[in-house]
């Protein structure tokens, strides 16, 4: 965890105080406050807590950072953030001959052991073996009677058949048993054909008028007395009706839903796609905040500095890759508040001291003793930039964003009581998550506080915790938050531990993959300098 230092008006930590590492221990193995967004569940992390859809159920999907069930249509189920069509929900959607299984939802043929299927339904013969009958013959599935079974002899008699009680030799010379002779005499005779009396067709499953088909020619969506779900979706204003299957297995118009609309600049979803007053929806000149038009004043602006002693070389390829990170980072508050900041162009600035000078460790003429910080700001304001030592007279429409080498571990960001701020923050987590290594951090920067070596730091918790990208660039936009009037979460009532894990002003180290807590948004929205959403 950051170690605070305590200074009236100031929110400021130093990156390598040593609670860092009992928290990184927390974050990796405890899993009492684990996070989302790595689309891996992880320990401590449930469906129901994740924030991706990659951590819910296969029936769920995430919104607004809840896991919620998917809602789906008649005869269809969830699965793979989707829904899928059941084979069938009703026999009328199976073949004639078919069923639909209540446990598989799939059309099953009808087996009839000893009868043959009519409107699936299985009409079993009177016998299907001279066994089944009391005259012990079997005729056309039809139990013989004796005058039937004298006739049959007699038939048999006249064509040359022998019946016998033990076994004879057919023409080939195999010996033949008498109830082998029975069964090819049955197989021989015609079988009886199921009769169908055709009637007007009507939806039940059933071929009412004998054509081969079922509840063809008819409209059979239904059942009647069936409902299911209807509308656009369950998402923002928008809520989801109910249908009625009627009398005539048609489904009734669809009832009691809320359809979309436009949206408006009301702090609310009115088009149901999970976003909140997005896009243009006030006049020229003026923004959507907290649900109002408001006019924008672009005056207010951050103004990003990369700070370079003279014992660090003008990196060209550092230089770009915080321009980068910059705008990423003014990216992640447009996508998680709506709307961002207005930033100036990226000033790289060459110091005229080394940077032992600006930790003035031996009172050097000219640096302010033991505050790097205020060393950095006196020389920025000689050179024209807008900040002032003075917090009552710092400029009220600017903050200033600093990636100051030389400055190790140290991060700190400022809300001033004119209502402008400063955020800075030291090289050493910038060089591991840009070199995914520690080769650049330095051995020992110079501070009072002798915090542990910033490169054992860095080798035995950063990129260890596979972080480095949190500790380094969240860094950034986490002092930037400060700078912005936003507190950790703890400065706000109402709030919990677990909610350190949910927003960039508590635990950055997650970043990208956290956000904003509403109480965050709801501050930024009262910010002057959040006035545009590009």
């Amino acid at each position: 965890m950051l170690k605070a230092k305590v200074v009236p008006g100031i929110i400021l930590y130093s990156l390598l105080a040593a609670p860092l590492l009992v928290a990184t221990v927390v974050l990796l193995n405890s899993g009492e406050r684990a996070g989302c967004g790595n689309d891996i569940l992880e320990q401590g992390e449930t469906p129901q807590n994740c924030c991706e859809d990659t951590g819910c159920l296969p029936s769920q999907s995430c919104t607004n950072h809840s896991c919620t069930n998917i809602a789906c249509g008649y005869c269809e189920y969830a699965a793979n953030e989707t829904c899928h069509k059941y084979e069938c929900c009703a026999d009328a959607e199976c073949g004639k001959n078919e069923t639909c299984s209540v446990n598989t939802n799939k059309c099953a043929q009808i087996e009839c052991e000893c009868g043959y299927t009519n409107n699936r339904t299985c009409v079993e013969y009177e016998c299907c073996n001279n066994r089944e009958c009391p005259s012990g013959l079997c005729n056309n599935n039809k139990c013989a009677v004796e005058e039937q079974k004298k006739d049959t002899a007699a038939q048999e008699e006249g064509s040359g058949v022998r019946r016998s009680s033990g076994s004879e030799s057919n023409s080939q010379g195999q010996q033949v048993s008498q109830q082998q002779q029975q069964q090819a005499q049955q197989q021989a005779l015609p079988q009886p054909q199921p009769t169908c009396t055709p009637t007007a067709e009507v939806c039940d499953g059933l071929d009412n008028n004998c054509n081969g088909l079922a509840d063809d020619g008819i409209t059979c969506d239904c059942s009647p007395g069936q409902t299911k779900s209807c509308g656009y979706n369950n998402v923002g204003l928008c809520k989801l009706g109910t249908q009625v299957c009627q009398s005539s297995h048609i489904w009734g118009s669809c009832t009691g839903q809320t359809e979309p609309s436009a949206e408006a600049c009301d702090n609310k979803d009115n088009d149901c796609n999970s976003q909140v007053d997005e896009g243009s929806l006030c006049q020229q000149g003026q923004i959507c905040m907290a649900g109002n038009c408001k006019t924008a004043d672009t005056s207010y602006k951050v103004q990003p500095v990369i700070f370079f002693p003279t014992d660090y070389a003008n990196d060209q390829d550092m230089v770009n890759y915080l321009k980068d990170k910059f705008e990423e980072i003014r990216q992640f508050y447009l996508t998680k508040a709506g709307t961002t900041f207005t930033m100036l162009q990226p000033q790289v600035v060459s110091g005229d001291h080394s940077h032992e000078w600006y930790w003035c460790v031996d009172n050097q003429a000219g640096c302010v003793k033991n505050n790097f910080e205020a060393s950095i700001i006196d020389e920025l304001k000689r050179k024209g930039f807008p900040v002032e030592p003075d917090w009552n007279k710092f400029p009220a429409n600017r903050v200033t964003w600093v990636a100051a080498f030389g400055g190790g571990g140290y991060a700190g960001g400022r809300f001033y009581p004119t209502g402008g701020g400063l955020a800075i923050v030291g090289d050493a987590g910038i060089y591991a998550a840009k070199d995914g290594n520690c080769n650049r951090v330095l051995d020992k920067y110079f501070t009072t506080d002798n915090p542990p070596n910033a490169k054992d730091s860095c080798k035995n918790s950063w990129l260890p915790s596979g972080k480095a990208e949190g500790f380094g660039i969240g860094a950034l936009g986490h002092e930037l938050g400060h700078a912005l009037n936003l507190p950790h979460p703890d400065g706000y009532s109402g709030t919990t531990a677990a909610d350190w894990e949910k927003t960039l002003i508590g635990y950055h180290w997650n970043y990208p993959n956290t956000g904003l807590l509403e109480q965050d948004k709801a501050r930024l929205a009262q910010s002057p300098f959040i006035n545009t959403k590009s």
